[in-house]
């Protein structure tokens, strides 16, 4: 089964031009966080989500969410900063890196089985 995949544009935050970290260049990593807070159960519990993130990044000097995606527990997938540019979601190995961020704390909970599927 295919996982649903929404674009920035539903991801529940606005557009966005401030990348200042550069470019992404060829990806060559994938970095799996989870939130650490809440589970996302609906789309709109993931974008407010999305935008307490993005003004809690942007107030750290990061220019916008860190992530480049997120997954809710129904194994949606959301575009939070564009492919090409480069995360601030793992310090000093951002280049060439993708961050998935997961919502949750997986110290806690576990995977659903939506969320494995669509990994």
């Amino acid at each position: 089964m295919t996982p649903t995949i929404y674009p920035r544009s539903e991801s529940g935050l606005l557009p966005s031009d401030s990348y200042n970290q550069g470019l992404l260049g060829d990806v060559e990593f994938l970095t799996i966080h989870h939130s650490a807070g809440p589970r996302a159960s609906t789309k709109a519990l993931a974008q407010g989500l999305h935008r307490a993130y993005k003004r809690d990044h942007v107030a750290k000097g990061w220019g916008d969410i860190c992530y480049h995606w997120s997954m809710d527990d129904l194994g949606r997938f959301y575009e939070l900063r564009p492919q090409e540019a480069k995360g601030t979601h793992v310090g000093g190995c951002n280049s060439n890196n993708v961050g998935l961020m997961l919502h949750g704390n997986y110290e806690h909970h576990e995977l659903t089985g939506e969320q494995k599927t669509s990994l």
